[in-house]
Formats: C-alpha cells, sequence, structure tokens
C-alpha cells in the first residue's frame, strides 16, 4: 500500500470480513498491521528528533486509528504521549467514542465554520463515505454468500437431527415398553407366588364366629373355656387366637371374628368339626380361613341374598353353598340360575 494512499482503507483482513461495525470506530492498536506506515511520518516506525538534531528510533511506538480517514498514525507524530494513546483506546471501547487525526480536525473545523473550500472538503467527506459504503457492501455480499452456502449444510444436518431424534424416541419407547412387560409379569409372578403361601398358612387356620369378648379375659381364655364347656380334644387346641375388627364389630352390630391358628390341618378339622357341632346352639360357629378373593365374592353373594329376601314377600329362604345361592320355599335346596335374582314359586299342583 502506497504510504499516502488515502483512498484504500488500512486495516487488518480479518476485520474487513468479520467486523463490518468496526470500520469507524473500536480501533485499537493491536489492530494495527505491521507493514502500515504511519500517515504522518510516512514510516514504519517512529523517530524524533533530539536536541542535538540526531533521530532517535522509538521501540514500540504507539498507534492511534482515524476515525475519518481511516488510516494510522503514530502518536507521537499527533502530539500524543503514550499515556493519551492508553486512555484514547480505554473510551474508545466505549460506543459512539470517535478520535480524529490533525488534518481531519481541521477539515471538520473548516467545514463546520464555513471557512475555506467548503467544495472540496464536502467532496473529500463524500468520497470517504462511498469507499466506506462500497466496502461495507463487499462485506455484506460476502456474509450473503457464506449464509447461502451454509443454508444447505445446516439444513442437511437439521434433517439428520430430526432422523436420530425420532429413532431415539421409538428406541426409547420400545424400551418402555419392554420394562412394562418384565414390570408387570415380575408383579403377576411375585402376586402368585405371595397367594399361595398365603394359601398354605391359612391351611392351619380357621375363623371363629359369635364369641363374645369378655373384660379381664384373653380371646384365648375365651376359647378355651369353651372347649372345656364342650369336651374339647386336648389335641385340637389352637396355638394362637387373635379377634380380627370388621365393620360390623366396630358398630357394635356383632362381635368381631377370631382367627385360630393351628399346629397342622388335622387339629384345624378336629376343632372346626367339634365347634360347628356343640356350639351352634350359643351362635357360635366356625368356617375356614378363606382368601379375601373369596371372601369378597361370598359377600356379594350374601348382599344379592339381602336384596331378594326384601323383594320377596314369600318367606322363601336363602343361603349360600358352594359360592351359590340356594333357596327354599316348601321342598328341597334349590340352586338359582345364573343371573337370577329371584326363584319360582312352588306350582300348587
Amino acid at each position: 500500500m502506497a504510504p499516502g494512499d488515502k483512498t484504500k482503507k488500512s486495516q487488518p483482513a480479518s476485520y474487513s470480513n468479520s467486523h463490518p461495525a468496526q470500520s469507524q470506530s473500536g480501533k485499537r492498536a493491536d489492530d494495527h498491521e505491521t507493514t502500515e506506515a504511519c500517515f504522518t511520518c510516512k514510516e514504519k516506525e517512529c523517530h524524533v528528533t533530539t536536541v542535538k538534531g540526531l533521530k532517535q528510533k522509538i521501540t514500540n511506538p504507539s498507534w492511534v486509528y482515524c476515525d475519518s480517514c481511516m488510516m494510522w498514525y503514530h502518536g507521537m507524530c499527533q502530539d500524543m504521549s503514550d499515556k493519551d494513546v492508553a486512555n484514547l483506546h480505554k473510551l474508545k471501547d466505549k460506543p459512539g467514542v470517535k478520535w480524529f487525526c490533525s488534518s481531519c480536525t481541521l477539515e471538520i473545523e473548516m467545514t463546520m465554520k464555513g471557512n475555506g473550500d467548503v467544495g472540496m472538503t464536502s467532496a473529500a467527506n463524500n468520497g470517504v463515505m462511498n469507499g466506506k459504503l462500497g466496502k461495507i457492501e463487499d462485506m455484506v455480499m460476502k456474509l450473503a454468500d457464506a449464509l447461502s452456502s451454509n443454508q444447505a449444510k445446516i439444513e442437511d444436518r437439521m434433517q439428520k437431527l430430526e432422523v436420530s431424534y425420532a429413532q431415539a424416541v421409538s428406541s426409547n419407547l420400545d424400551g418402555v415398553k419392554t420394562a412394562q412387560q418384565l414390570n408387570s409379569d415380575a408383579k403377576a409372578q411375585f402376586s402368585q407366588i405371595l397367594e399361595h403361601q398365603q394359601a398354605e398358612y391359612r391351611k392351619k387356620n380357621a375363623i371363629i364366629y359369635g364369641v363374645e369378648p369378655e373384660a379381664g379375659r384373653t380371646t384365648m381364655e375365651k376359647i378355651q373355656e369353651l372347649m372345656e364347656d364342650v369336651s374339647f380334644p386336648t389335641a385340637a387346641k389352637p396355638l394362637t387366637a387373635k379377634r380380627l375388627q370388621t365393620s360390623q364389630s366396630s358398630v357394635g352390630i356383632k362381635p368381631g371374628p377370631i382367627k385360630l391358628e393351628f399346629s397342622d390341618e388335622g387339629s384345624k378339622w378336629t376343632f372346626l368339626k367339634r365347634a360347628n357341632a356343640t356350639l351352634r346352639p350359643k351362635n357360635i360357629y366356625c368356617k375356614l380361613d378363606e382368601s379375601k378373593a373369596l371372601r369378597d365374592q361370598q359377600y356379594r353373594l350374601r348382599q344379592q341374598i339381602k336384596e331378594m329376601k326384601e323383594q320377596d314377600e314369600s318367606g322363601t329362604q336363602y343361603r349360600v353353598r358352594n359360592m351359590k345361592i340356594q333357596a327354599k320355599s316348601t321342598g328341597d335346596w334349590e340352586h338359582l340360575p345364573t343371573g337370577r335374582t329371584t326363584i319360582p314359586q312352588p306350582s300348587t299342583h
């Protein structure tokens, strides 16, 4: 670049492409190209004249950038100390702060005062502005080309990301379904094992109903008293007796049933048969310890019998046998057909 050529911008090539907004402001000393010369002294290195008339070289001179003519100057060539240049760079970090060289400052002052050749000054300013606008247009065109070339790459990348995301979602859903299936199978298997264990445990248990509680006496003492009253075999004595809490016992309608645990099934059956044969007159009876599902089913059947009795005024009797409802009016007990809530009235002939 010719030292006196003011039509070409003296700034690094990297700034012309990536920092177009700093074409007039924000220039710092570290932006200066080492191949450029000061526009004042026309030299890359700064020299000062000593009192003896000798030139002395200044190592690492400070540089300043004119935001009007867009040229670089030694700070000393613009009558600025290193401290002045440093302060200027700090100020130029702020938006809207500009610095002009002594020549441009004179032209600006002449233009503002109306002195000198205003036409030439305006023409010079127009030339500078046109040069700046031309460079800005070039940079905008380059940016547009870069964006256009990257658009296809961006679209391709987005498409690949969408495909990858869809595959990940599909794989994750398959994994979730598999995990849910395994969890469901594990729950079913655990339920079967638990139900089997409970069924084995219930084989040694029996439930006795109608035994009234007595203050100051334990449940086990009440059971032993009943056994002594009707001469139960000693081998049929239960190991434990625990009164259960039910909705009926909580409101005081009936005493809560008692769960009896025996040492083996034989003792349980001996107690159950003896209790049902001898304690019925006292409204005490004994049943097997059944599962909750079976008890719920029996409860629904009893509720159904209750509804049928409310609807039937003929005096028909109802009961549950083998998980089915039986009815009797004058003859034998008969199983009700599935889905029936009443039985036909007995024939008169």
